[in-house]
C-alpha cells in the first residue's frame, strides 16, 4: 500500500515535535501507565520482601524461644522424675549395699 491510501495522516517524525497520529498520542499515554504500573508493583513486591525478611526473624525468634523453652521443661521433668523414682530407687540399692557390707563386716 502507499501512503496515499491510507489516508492524511500528518508527517511528523517519530522524534519530531508532535506525534504522528493520535494513537502515537495515546501509546505515550499508554506508555506512562505501563510504567507506574510496574513502580507500583516493584514497590509492592520490595514491600512483601521486607515484610516476609521480617516474619522469617520473627519465625526464628519464636524458634529459638520454644527451644529454650523446651529444654527448660525438660530439666523440670528430668528433675521431677529423678526426684520420684530415681532418687529413691538409688537410695535403696545404696542401703542394701550398705547393709550387705554390715552384714560381711560381721
Amino acid at each position: 500500500m502507499m501512503s496515499s491510501e491510507w489516508g492524511s495522516a500528518p508527517e511528523e517524525s517519530l522524534y519530531g515535535k508532535e506525534p504522528l497520529s493520535k494513537s502515537d498520542g495515546q501509546a505515550d499515554e499508554l506508555e506512562k501507565q505501563l510504567y507506574k504500573v510496574n513502580n507500583k508493583q516493584e514497590t509492592r513486591i520490595h514491600k512483601t520482601e521486607r515484610l516476609l525478611q521480617i516474619v522469617e526473624e520473627e519465625l526464628m525468634k519464636a524458634e529459638v524461644e520454644t527451644a529454650l523453652i523446651s529444654e527448660g521443661l525438660n530439666r523440670l521433668y528430668i528433675e521431677a522424675y529423678w526426684n520420684e523414682y530415681g532418687k529413691p530407687a538409688m537410695d535403696i540399692s545404696i542401703q542394701q549395699g550398705l547393709e550387705m557390707i554390715a552384714k560381711v563386716e560381721d
